[in-house]
């Protein structure tokens, strides 16, 4: 876990020297004390980072951050979201060159007279004419699909051309996705498809709009209506929900006037192979599968009463069981592998069965999460790997980023409850508000607020975050935002201790976080470690 110190450090010196010690303690803190200062998790492996490719890769892509540019290339979509784009980026101090227009695709010039923005054209043409922007830009977001998906817009050409020497070889490319509202074009799932494709092989990063608009991905679903027609967001709503998801997606989580620090969870959404995966496959602390899971949400940031609420789901859904059938017991249900095989949750039409800890159905969203799941080490049948899938998707930056926010928004354990179940789960339950099934999950969530909210296991918690112990492979973690690997790797590169830490020199003020729950004993003053605070 990350955990930000209550109260403020000030050192006289002008800089803080920071001995990074590894081992886990047992907090002496309530739960609900130690949640208050968790902010995301902080795990890092320095030989990990040293692998990772950084901003300008072409395969990993990156977060921006101020300073940065940023081209736009879009259509219908992208012309109602230039002012929000505009005033986003503009609130990270990142430039953005916007080119838009109605109607446009990449062989198509669309309809300047039903909106437009920079420089018009089609695709192509717009972007010979804006070479010098996409050369200048840190990354590039392609915005198109809608007219005429793949017959307009061949994805390979439009990557390949945006990858010559004179366009730009190196930003990060993202792609957002075409959302598939009522009546359902289709056509559209399997222009998503081809994008996701172009993912796996590291051309492009996607961005899921589609996934936010349609969870079942079945082109009849919105049930955030946040579409004003079958392709269109709202305005303002979904404008909002479309640019946050693009801008919180491709850049850090500060902003240019606040400096606030980026959230792991943004930086594994956007750049992916920094955060610790350990959470795939990583021991769960608890004598039950509920207590496992509610320690769990809570490692992952999420309050005592929050975890509560997914926890009240997940035994109406599936009793916390990972590898169960709708309708079925554990002992009766077929193995997740056999399930899959059988194509039962791939189905779109009839009646297909939940399976799984929230009851995935139907539409290939069980095949999504166990594909994530095995790409990130874990075991998809696994309570560990479904849970750290969920977390994922919930994540600043992930799929389904707005249930997220607004389970992030909850105050109590039913209000958590509710929005799960109305936002995530969609059941039969949710269309009968005071119902028996609403009530049920109710009790549920608080009977597991009674039973695990006032426990203590801190160290339990980042265990199932990043296991073993709450250590990282290679004995290192950073105790500071991601940033300061980024821009001085020296630092970390050479190592003169004869015991696992760095010196890092970083400005007074500087936010530093605890590798591991715990009590702050003492504020030392010399010594091998330097000024510091000890934590038992």
């Amino acid at each position: 876990m990350r955990i930000k110190w209550n109260t403020p450090i000030r050192l006289v010196a002008s800089v803080l020297v920071i001995c990074a010690l590894m081992t886990a303690q047992v907090s002496a803190y309530t739960q609900s004390t130690i949640q208050s200062f968790i902010t995301g998790t902080p795990y890092y492996d320095v030989a990990a980072l040293a692998a990772c490719s950084g901003v300008k890769s072409a395969t990993a892509g990156g977060p921006l951050k101020s300073g940065s540019k940023v081209y736009i290339l879009g259509d219908s979509i992208t012309v109602r979201a230039v002012s929000t784009y505009e005033q986003q980026f503009t609130a990270k101090g990142i430039t953005s060159t916007i080119s838009a227009v109605s109607g446009r695709a990449w062989n198509k010039a669309g309809n300047p007279a039903q909106g437009t923005h920079g420089t018009e054209g089609t695709g192509k043409e717009a972007a010979a004419a804006d070479k010098a922007a996409i050369n200048a830009a840190d990354g590039i977001i392609i915005a198109l699909g809608t007219n005429g998906t793949e017959s307009n817009n061949p994805i390979d050409e439009i990557i390949s051309t945006f990858r010559q020497d004179d366009y730009n070889k190196t930003a990060p490319i993202w792609w957002v996705n075409v959302a598939n509202g009522p009546p359902g074009n289709k056509n559209v799932p399997e222009f998503n498809t081809k994008l996701s494709a172009a993912e796996t092989a590291n051309k492009i990063k996607v961005i899921p709009w589609s996934k936010t608009v349609d969870p079942d991905g079945d082109g009849t679903n919105n049930p955030l209506k946040i579409l004003d027609d079958a392709t269109h967001p709202s305005i303002p709503a979904g404008v909002n929900q479309l640019v946050t998801q693009v801008v919180t997606t491709v850049s850090d989580n500060s902003t240019a006037s606040t400096g606030a620090n980026a959230n792991a969870a943004t930086t594994a959404a956007a750049g992916g192979e920094c955060a610790c995966k350990a959470n795939a496959n990583s021991e769960l602390v608890g004598s039950e599968n509920a207590e496992k899971a509610f320690h769990y949400m809570v490692s992952a940031g999420y309050t005592p009463e929050q975890a509560a609420g997914f926890v009240g789901n997940f035994v109406r859904e599936s009793g916390v069981e990972p590898q169960i059938e709708e309708g079925k017991t554990a002992q009766t249900s077929r193995p997740i592998a056999e399930f899959l095989a059988s194509g039962e949750s791939k189905k779109t039409s009839g009646s297909p069965k939940g399976y799984g800890l929230v009851g995935w159905t139907g539409y290939g969203q069980l095949d999504d999460m166990a594909a994530w799941v095995t790409a990130n080490g874990g075991d998809p049948g696994s309570l560990q790997g479904q849970l750290s899938y969920l977390v994922y998707q919930l994540s600043v930056g992930g799929p389904r980023q707005a249930i997220g926010d607004a389970m992030r928004a909850t105050k109590t354990a039913e209000e958590a409850t509710i929005v799960f179940n109305v936002k995530y789960e969609v059941s039969g339950d949710s269309k009968n508000p005071g119902g028996k099934g609403w009530n049920l999950r109710n009790q549920y969530a608080n009977d597991a607020l009674a039973k695990y909210g006032g426990s203590t296991g801190s160290t339990g918690a980042a265990t199932a975050t990043c296991a073993p112990g709450g250590t990282t492979p290679g004995e290192y973690a950073l105790p500071l935002d991601r940033k300061w690997y980024d821009e001085h790797k020296q630092w970390f590169t050479k190592p003169h201790h004869d015991y696992p830490a760095s010196d890092i020199p970083v400005p007074t003020g500087t936010p530093v976080y605890s590798m591991s729950g715990g009590k702050i004993t003492s504020a030392p003053n010399g010594g091998k470690c330097g000024t510091g605070v000890s934590i038992d």
